[in-house]
């Protein structure tokens, strides 16, 4: 099960544990959901120069590596 140990969930929960909580809470725990989840949400809630605060953010980052 080494995938579940490098999943976004698990490596955003270790890093900030209150929005792992609230993921997991809510059913959002496969790494497609959650890239989808915040590429959508992002937008909508932090347009321009609130992006940039978001984006800082080890959530975020740890999002962003998974793509790479």
């Amino acid at each position: 099960m080494d995938s579940e140990r490098h999943s976004l969930i698990v490596k955003i929960t270790a890093e900030v544990e209150e929005i792992g909580k609230v993921l997991e809470e809510n059913g959002i725990t496969d790494d497609k959901d959650i890239q989808a989840l915040c590429y959508e949400a992002l937008s909508d809630i932090y347009p321009g120069r609130g992006l940039k605060i978001v984006q800082r953010s080890k959530a975020w980052k740890i999002i962003q590596a998974s793509l790479k």
